[in-house]
C-alpha cells in the first residue's frame, strides 16, 4: 500500500476515534492531485470521513502528488509550499487552514 493510501486510512481512523479532530472540519475538503492519474480524496466531518473521488466539497486543495508525499513525509513544509504556489486552495480557505494539521500531519 502506498504512502498516500496509508495516510488517508490514518485520517479515517483518527477522525472516527477523535471528535475534537472532527470539530476541525466544518465542511468537506477535496484533495486533488494535479499531475497524476490517481484517486482524489474528500475528507469531511461525517462518516464516512474519507471518500475516494467524492464530488461534493466546500474547499479544494490542488497539488502535485510528489509534493503531497513530501509534505506527509515531513520533507516539505505545507505553508512554504502554499506560499511558493505549489499548493492551490479554492473555496472555503478557512476550512483548509483549520484542518491543515489533520490533512498534512502524519500523526
Amino acid at each position: 500500500m502506498d504512502v498516500v493510501k496509508k495516510h488517508f486510512l490514518n485520517i479515517e481512523a483518527r477522525l472516527s476515534e477523535d471528535s475534537s479532530l472532527r470539530a476541525l472540519l466544518s465542511g468537506r475538503i477535496k484533495l486533488k492531485f494535479t499531475n497524476e492519474e490517481i484517486d482524489n480524496y474528500v475528507i469531511g466531518p461525517f462518516s464516512p470521513y474519507v471518500l475516494v473521488n467524492g464530488d461534493e466539497f466546500d474547499a479544494q486543495v490542488e497539488l502535485p502528488l510528489e509534493y503531497f508525499e513530501k509534505i506527509i513525509l515531513q520533507n516539505l513544509n505545507p505553508q512554504k509550499a502554499f506560499v511558493d504556489g505549489k499548493i492551490k486552495v479554492s473555496g472555503d480557505t478557512m476550512l483548509v487552514l483549520n484542518a491543515s494539521s489533520l490533512l498534512f500531519d502524519k500523526s
